[in-house]
């Protein structure tokens, strides 16, 4: 039997097998259907320091300081790139937005700088008439999510995790020296739990009895058709509320920015794709004259405060959480796996998590005002 059972197969779950079996835990990895399939493979692979709460600002730089060796740590590609990250405004409250972004990390040793719009064209040659400034962190970057999980994966099974696909968890009991797992394959035992399910990472808690305040909202990225080098970063236009980059093979990823708390799963749908094109055209007019050749649709699990949920639950030893992570939690999955390894390992908590704990809700469900309220 494992130590540990891991519930999620996305890059979280695969990097914390990975770094469970440098702490010398056993641990299995349960996944629903197969590793990457859900949020994992399904985002645009945004690694970025700027932008974020303060809280998640040192777990930022500590991922920042692990993405450039996975690729021969792992010994598989992750297509990794360090080329750029802009957050880009032309409305009064997009400029503002950009001020208070860059004055929020302040204290860290970020080196983001806002550009004026001479430079931005330099920067971003594809940029629309609307864009006057942004934030530009040269250092932050981005890499395929589905290959950086797939390498987790295979890393972990190859130090000795076991990692089983098409093998949902269908509850969870607790027992005098830790908790029982019930699956398709059989029932599992293990003193410690980790809770990595990510859009149903709310039923696997609920199955302990304890709530999880995450709600699901659905996104959906297109893909263009390949193009020769346009530009390197990875790019949000807040006034248009559409992203994009470009990926080592040529395609533009581009999508909307609102999330759709209505609608849930990985359809895509048709009046999606021609609302984000419509933002994309507006904020970057090259996009009228490409074509899409593929899309898809995937669910985010957001917190009510819209920072990651990562701890031990309360009232319920063993059992850990690492969920609701609201859009930004890939470029911080190999940060989050390794403190949380040596966390299960040690016994004690990083100082760095120490922000994310569930204490932070209050008993009446308000969130305790940890940042400014606003953490997008």
């Amino acid at each position: 039997m494992p130590d540990v059972i891991v519930i999620g197969g996305g890059v979280q779950g695969c990097a914390l097998a990975y770094y469970l079996r440098a702490e010398g835990r056993a641990v299995t990895v349960l996944e629903r259907r197969g590793v990457g399939d859900a949020g994992s493979g399904r985002n645009t692979g945004g690694v970025r320091q700027q932008g974020r709460v303060r809280p998640e600002i040192p777990l930022a730089m500590e991922a920042l300081e692990l993405w450039p060796h996975l690729d021969a740590e792992l010994a598989a590609p992750t297509e990794y790139t360090r080329r750029g990250n802009l957050l880009i405004g032309g409305s009064d409250e997009q400029l503002a937005r950009i001020e208070n972004r860059l004055a929020r990390q302040e204290g860290f040793d970020l080196d983001s700088r806002i550009v004026e719009r001479r430079e931005l064209e330099q920067l971003l040659p594809i940029v629309g008439p609307t864009a006057k400034a942004a934030l530009y962190c040269p250092h932050d970057g981005h890499a395929n999510p589905l290959l950086s999980t797939l390498a987790f994966a295979g890393a972990a099974r190859r130090r000795g995790a076991e990692i089983l696909e098409g093998t949902p968890a269908t509850g969870l009991e607790r027992i005098a020296y830790g908790w029982r797992v019930p699956t398709p394959r059989g029932t599992l035992e293990a003193e410690v739990v980790v809770n990595m399910a990510g859009s149903g990472a709310v039923e696997v808690c609920n199955w302990a009895g304890f709530s999880l305040p995450i709600l699901n909202a659905r996104v959906q990225t297109m893909v263009t058709e390949p193009l020769p080098p346009l530009f390197d970063q990875f790019v949000q236009d807040w006034d248009h509320k559409t992203f994009t980059r470009q990926t080592v093979s040529g395609n533009l990823l581009y999508g909307d920015l609102t999330e759709d708390y209505v609608r849930s799963g990985n359809e895509v749908f048709g009046a999606d794709a021609v609302r984000a094109s419509r933002k994309a055209i507006a904020a970057f007019p090259i996009f009228a004259d490409l074509t899409v050749i593929r899309a898809w649709g995937g669910v985010l699990d957001v917190s009510i405060d819209q920072m990651p949920i990562i701890g031990e639950t309360p009232g319920l030893p063993g059992l850990f959480v690492a969920a609701g992570s609201s859009g930004h939690g890939f470029g911080l999955a190999p940060a989050v796996a390794r403190r949380m390894a040596r966390w299960i390992a040690s016994g004690q908590r990083p100082d760095v998590l120490e922000p994310f704990g569930m204490e932070r809700f209050s008993a009446t469900g308000t969130v305790d005002n940890i940042d400014d309220g606003t953490a997008t």
